[in-house]
């Protein structure tokens, strides 16, 4: 809610604004939500993920071409994001993948407010809002010197931060169920088991939301939320190693551990590194 009522204030202003947050806590749609709720939202929202494409690529598609400017292009050329964007917003998802060459282009963008085509030395100008986002820490990377201390300062002046689901476990029961009633409507959904809840909460949630949403597809198929043990697993097995010593335990209590570890979703790989034991040994002890 704190979050939200800061968005809107963001969103009544026209500047510049970056959105902090790990992989799927929802920076796109909160970017959309400040578009939707700015005076540009009869305007289009135009986003971009600067992380999936090559420089080359990112560079042909936010600025765009002219006829002749590539082997095999378009006829005519193409207009870029930038302009598909004027009047509106475009969201820069993933800033902080962009290379300094990119970084140094986009900078020109924001303090000039004009692009020019690839192959053209024709001046477009821009009437469009910024919104960026970074799933990093733009500040290490300023202080590290792999990212422009005066783009930063460019694209901050607004920020907000979207804490990951692990800092608000009383959320993830209300987000599951919200996003239940939205898959089930307008059918009733299921009850949610006390062990599904206790699970809920239990979890760190990685992948958040967009975590959380495909928990909850699984969960209406499956009656299980079939949650990924390999964060958990990776975060015990310094643990579970300092306690197994095979020249302490025989045979049958080695072949009863490794038989309960395999069960509860280790893969042989993980128990053979548990053990400190090549994957052809763990298979000896398998198959005496």
């Amino acid at each position: 809610e704190e979050i939200i009522a800061r968005a809107r204030i963001v969103a009544s202003s026209n500047q510049t604004a970056i959105i902090f947050g790990e992989s799927g806590t929802g920076k796109e749609l909160l970017a959309q939500g400040i578009h939707n709720a700015s005076p540009r939202k009869t305007f289009p929202f135009v986003a971009i993920n600067c992380g999936a494409l090559s420089e080359s690529l990112l560079e042909s598609e936010l600025f765009g071409y002219d006829e002749g400017a590539f082997t095999g292009d378009r006829k005519g050329g193409k207009p870029g994001l930038f302009e598909l964007a004027h009047g509106g917003t475009i969201f820069l998802d993933e800033i902080n993948s962009i290379s300094m060459n990119m970084q140094t282009k986009l900078l020109r963008v924001l303090e000039e407010r004009e692009i020019m085509h690839i192959g053209s030395d024709y001046v477009i100008p821009l009437d469009v809002r910024i919104i960026a986002a970074a799933n990093q820490d733009l500040y290490s990377m300023v202080s590290q010197g792999t990212f422009r201390k005066d783009l930063f300062y460019r694209l901050s002046i607004l920020e907000l931060t979207l804490p990951p689901l692990r800092q608000r476990p009383k959320d993830i029961p209300l987000l599951f169920e919200t996003y239940l009633k939205r898959h089930c409507a307008p059918t009733p959904p299921p009850p949610i088991p006390a062990s599904v809840q206790q699970q809920l909460t239990a979890y760190t949630w990685p992948g958040n939301v967009r975590e959380l949403r495909s928990a909850v597809q699984r969960f209406l198929l499956f009656g299980a939320i079939e949650l990924d043990s390999t964060e958990q697993t990776t975060k015990d097995l310094s643990q579970i190693s300092g306690l197994l010593d095979l020249r302490e335990i025989n045979h049958y209590v080695e072949e009863k551990i490794i038989h309960t570890l395999l069960a509860s979703g280790l893969t042989k790989l993980h128990v053979a590194d548990i053990f400190g034991i090549s994957r052809s040994a763990l298979w000896k002890k398998l198959n005496p």
